[in-house]
């Protein structure tokens, strides 16, 4: 199994996962492509 984690889903200036969808784009032999969003709900959290 290989994952992808990406720390943020968006750039200022770009459009959602524009910065990361070469590399999605080179993963996508995978079968089974799942995105799993995570936010906490204060991101000034410790």
């Amino acid at each position: 199994m290989e994952l992808l984690l990406l720390s943020n889903s968006t750039l200022p200036g770009k459009a959602w996962l524009e910065h990361a969808l070469p590399t999605i784009a080179g993963q996508l032999n995978a079968v089974v492509l799942r995105i799993h969003p995570f936010c906490p709900g204060d991101a000034n959290l410790g």
